[in-house]
């Protein structure tokens, strides 16, 4: 009963700070406003078009260290472009879920990341704009030691100018050749940056070295390159997806598979029917959740065999979408 009162204090304090029209904690008077998270483009000018680096800086002012987990801080915040109709909303990829690792920012010291502005405002036409972020909720991080119990938040209000000035398509590809050429870096967080940055330029360029992305050793980078291709949609990527079905790599195989179901793409059939006899049970299973989604009658038999796996969920799967494929 004491922790639960203590928490709804906290919360009753955040709410009363969220008036102000500040960065503001809901934690010990001594820590108050002496924390700070900022927003600011990279470059005042960019080509309409390319990707839209965003500084996102947290400033520790205080004698402790502090602690955000990975899932914190991408996902909580909103980003408004004060000019109208001229941008639109995107949701962001399921991979934003924070900053690429946890974050320790020691006292009196500060971290720095970066956003794709892209992936979250799609810009309709050149111009200036005047970009709003805030807070969706308070975001919290803890005081002291990792995971420590003393939990705070920290809400956000900021704004930041981007100027977008036209751009011929030799410009782009440039831009888009000097972003691929850092999926050779040996930091995955470079890596995975760089993907998210191809993934709003979207012309061939951009799907090339995607396509190479979905072999990357990380993970994370193999998610968002598949992502950003399903987000694509275009026939070469759509080619890379299938292609990437080949691929000796049981992760870069599933995650194609999750963004043809996405895509609906009928003419992958042969492929994923194929990977019904792959070695990874895994893959089997997304394959069946594949033909579930885009399958017909000539599926059957392949579905049925999928009965007899040797791995029970497999063979559960094959169960229900071989009832799905039979019923009318």
């Amino acid at each position: 009963m004491i922790r639960s009162y203590s928490l709804s204090f906290k919360m009753i304090v955040l709410i009363l700070f969220q008036l102000r029209s500040c960065v503001c904690l809901s934690s010990a008077p001594s820590l108050n406003e002496d924390i700070r998270i900022s927003f600011r483009a990279s470059k005042d000018h960019y080509l309409y078009g390319e990707p839209i680096d965003v500084i996102v800086e947290i400033d520790n002012n205080t004698t402790n260290r502090l602690f955000f987990g990975a899932s914190t801080l991408r996902s909580a915040f909103t980003f408004t472009a004060q000019t109208g109709a001229n941008v639109k909303r995107l949701e962001p990829s399921p991979v934003l879920k924070g900053f690429s690792r946890a974050v320790i920012v020691a006292p009196r010291r500060g971290h720095e990341d970066v956003l794709v502005l892209n992936q979250y405002l799609m810009f309709r036409e050149p111009g200036s704009y005047v970009i709003s972020v805030a807070s969706l909720q308070p975001v919290p991080f803890w005081v002291g030691q990792v995971r420590a119990d003393t939990v705070s938040y920290v809400s956000v209000e900021d704004a930041f100018s981007v100027e977008l000035t036209a751009a011929s398509e030799d410009q782009l590809q440039a831009i888009g050749e000097r972003i691929a050429a850092d999926l050779h870096d040996d930091e995955d967080e470079v890596r995975a940056l760089a993907v998210q940055k191809l993934s709003v330029m979207q012309g061939p360029t951009a799907v090339r070295a995607l396509s190479t992305a979905l072999e990357d050793p990380a993970p994370e980078v193999r998610y968002e390159a598949a992502h950003a291709l399903g987000n694509i949609g275009s026939r070469e990527a759509v080619k890379a997806l299938v292609a990437a079905l080949e691929s000796s790599n049981a992760d870069t195989k599933r995650r194609a598979l999750h963004e043809i179901r996405k895509l609906r793409v009928k003419s992958a059939l042969p492929v994923v029917l194929r990977l019904l006899d792959n070695d990874s049970a895994d893959v089997r299973l997304s394959a069946l959740d594949t033909i579930r989604v885009i399958g017909d009658e000539t599926c059957r038999g392949a579905v049925e065999r999928a009965m007899r796996d040797d791995d029970e969920m497999v063979r559960q799967l094959a169960e229900e979408v071989y009832q799905s494929l039979t019923s009318p």
